[in-house]
C-alpha cells in the first residue's frame, strides 16, 4: 500500500522521468539513422561516380559490378534522384548489345521517374533492337512528349517502316532530317522507304546525298546496290 501511495504522489516525476529517457533514446536512434543514411548516400554517389568513369573507359564489366553494388544499397523507397542508377545501368548494357536486360534496367527507371524522355528514349532503343517494334514505337513516342532528342524520330520510323507502316516511317524520317539535316544515316533510311515506296526519283535523291555524306558508312554498299537499280529503271 506504501509503495501504490509513493508512486501516486509521484506519478508526474516518473512519467516525466521514463518520457525524458526515451525521447533521448529516440533522438540518439534518429541521429544515428541519421549518419548512416549521410553515408550511404555518400557512397551510393562515389559508387555512380565511379561506375560513369568505368563506362567512359569502355570497362563495362566493371562499371556494371559497381552499379550492382549500388543498387542494392538503394533504400527501398527510392526517390525520383535514385533513378539515375538504374538508367545508367541500362544505358551501359546497350552499349553491350545485351538489349533484353536493358530493358528490365530502363523498367525499373522508369518505375521511379516515368517521365524522363531519355529513359523512354532509351529503352525504345532496346526494344527495337529486340524486334519488339510497337513497344519502340510506344516509347520514342512517350520521349518526344517529355523530351526532344532527334533520334527518337529515327527509332521510332525504323520501327514503322519494320511494321511496313511507311507511310508514318517516311514522316518520321523527315522530321529528324529537318531537325539534323547532314547526317547520312537518316537519308540511307528515308531512300529505302521512298524505295519501297515506289518513289524512285525520291529515292535516287537521298540515296546520293547519303553517299555524299559518307560514302563508307556501312549502309553504303546496299545503297550503291539499289541506287544502280533504280537509275536503270527510270531511264
Amino acid at each position: 500500500m506504501m509503495l501504490i501511495h509513493w508512486i501516486s504522489e509521484n506519478v508526474h516525476w516518473i512519467f516525466s522521468g521514463i518520457g525524458v529517457f526515451l525521447l533521448t533514446g529516440i533522438i540518439t536512434v534518429v541521429k544515428l539513422w541519421s549518419n548512416r543514411s549521410r553515408t550511404n548516400l555518400k557512397k551510393l554517389t562515389e559508387f555512380y561516380n565511379d561506375s560513369e568513369e568505368f563506362f567512359k573507359d569502355s570497362k563495362f564489366d566493371r562499371a556494371i559490378e559497381v552499379l550492382d553494388e549500388s543498387i542494392n544499397m538503394l533504400p527501398r523507397r527510392k526517390k525520383r534522384e535514385f533513378s539515375k542508377y538504374y538508367k545508367l545501368h541500362g544505358k551501359i548494357l546497350n552499349s553491350q548489345k545485351k538489349f533484353s536486360s536493358a530493358v528490365d534496367s530502363l523498367t525499373k527507371a522508369l518505375e521511379i521517374d516515368p517521365a524522363d524522355g531519355e529513359i523512354l528514349h532509351m529503352r525504345g532503343y532496346s526494344h527495337l533492337n529486340t524486334s519488339q517494334y510497337t513497344n519502340a514505337i510506344d516509347d520514342c513516342t512517350m520521349a518526344l512528349e517529355f523530351s526532344q532528342i532527334a533520334s527518337s524520330y529515327a527509332n521510332g520510323g525504323y520501327a514503322y517502316y519494320r511494321l511496313g507502316n511507311l507511310d508514318v516511317a517516311l514522316k518520321d524520317y523527315t522530321c529528324i532530317i529537318r531537325l539534323e539535316p547532314h547526317r547520312a544515316h537518316w537519308y540511307y533510311r528515308r531512300a529505302d522507304i521512298y524505295r519501297d515506296m515506289g518513289e524512285k526519283q525520291n529515292a535516287i535523291s537521298d540515296y546520293k546525298i547519303a553517299l555524299e555524306y559518307d560514302p563508307d558508312y556501312y549502309l553504303a554498299k546496299d545503297a550503291k546496290k539499289s541506287l544502280g537499280k533504280l537509275q536503270q529503271l527510270v531511264q
